[in-house]
């Protein structure tokens, strides 16, 4: 059971972030003191979600796993606010019904405000290459939002249940899978994956103000119809990091190498990027114990598939094939790296399944086979 402490340590960077966004909002106001303490509450944001991720814990390795992760990924965001120049500061792009915009999109108001602070902290408005809106708002109402949440949370719930029933007998050590096993894993990984990222989603829509919710765009866009690298992890898996890997890893990338647009400081800038994707995942194998290079050296391995992919033109080759390239590419890599680490670890060996009442129905039906 939940107790104030674990409350306060989850919500505590959550609260301080929504405190640096706050000040966010004065920046582009003359002479404001207010870029300092943006920069000032970076600091407390990184020891706020070090001690969340150290003292809060479910004693599962799958939620210990991605709390970590989370961790990370409010220091980044932070770090993100504090570093960006005064032109970068998001701009507001509603649909007007705060009724006190101003001309350079900054609220004006203390209501105003907060809701700009908290959208900026929960929504994925900031995620993109830039502030504005990469896909058409979903616009969905509080009752479609209640059945994606519960859409998302049974199968992904029936698809946890599954893996548990396939990775259980392998002793933590992948070498132990059978033929089928390996073939199943990748995309009843990945299906995981999308669907957990859904119900998070879906539910800040439901515990976030309407304000802030109005036009936040969808999430995902079906991983499984890309047909090359570039558009899984450009387009259609979630964008969350994409920002920050764009002004903590690409930009200052670029600046060293001379700031020339060349294809070859192109590629090493993605490779930066990457590779930053790749320890910001392996921060979850820090929580036990130590890095796994399976973990992050999956990540710089996309680089090198998009590179690969540009040399081969595979944008030229007939959808079916392009298909089976990218998708062939996924698994032997996940296979490869990724998967062996999440195996080791044993994050689908030691899940609610048992606990949820799908998992637990699920887990009996497949019993009978």
């Amino acid at each position: 059971m939940l107790q104030v402490a674990d409350l306060f340590s989850v919500s505590l960077p959550f609260l301080l972030l929504t405190v640096q966004t706050f000040f966010l909002s004065y920046c582009g106001i003359p002479g404001s003191h207010a870029p300092i303490l943006v920069v000032g509450m970076f600091p407390p944001v990184v020891y706020a979600s070090y001690l969340s991720t150290q003292t809060f814990t479910l004693d599962h390795v799958c939620f210990d796993f991605l709390w970590a992760i989370a961790g990370a990924y409010m220091v980044l965001k932070s770090l993100d606010f504090a570093v960006m120049s005064i032109g970068e500061v998001p701009r507001w792009i509603g649909n007007g019904t705060w009724n006190d915009n101003a001309s350079d999109g900054l609220p004006r108001t203390l209501k105003g405000r907060l809701v700009y602070a908290i959208g900026l902290t929960c929504s994925n408005r900031g995620t993109g290459w830039n502030w504005g809106l990469q896909r058409p708002a979903e616009n969905l109402t509080r009752h479609q939002v209640v059945r994606k949440i519960v859409v998302a949370f049974l199968v992904h719930d029936a698809i946890t249940s599954s893996l548990y029933r396939i990775t259980h007998p392998l002793n933590r050590d992948l070498n132990n899978a059978t033929l089928t096993t390996k073939l199943l894993l990748p995309p009843l990984a990945a299906a995981q994956l999308y669907y957990l990222f859904e119900l998070g989603y879906y539910a800040f829509q439901i515990i976030t103000p309407p304000q802030v919710t109005q036009n936040w765009p969808k999430f995902q866009n079906a991983f499984y119809k890309s047909t090359s690298l570039t558009e899984f992890w450009g387009r259609r898996w979630h964008q969350t990091f994409r920002r920050m890997f764009r002004s903590l890893a690409w930009r200052p990338v670029s600046k060293l190498l001379g700031g020339s647009d060349t294809p070859l400081q192109k590629s090493v800038c993605m490779l930066a990027a990457f590779t930053l994707s790749g320890l910001i995942h392996d921060v979850g194998c820090w929580r036990f114990g130590g890095s796994d290079w399976r973990m992050w050296s999956f990540f710089p391995l996309q680089a090198v598939g998009i590179l690969l992919e540009a040399y081969l033109e595979v944008k030229r080759w007939p959808k079916g094939l392009a298909w089976l390239w990218t998708m062939g590419f996924l698994y032997t890599a996940a296979l490869n790296t990724l998967l062996k680490s999440v195996i080791e670890l044993g994050i689908w060996d030691d899940i609610f399944v048992g606990r949820w009442a799908v998992g637990w129905c699920f887990s009996r039906v497949v019993q009978l086979f």
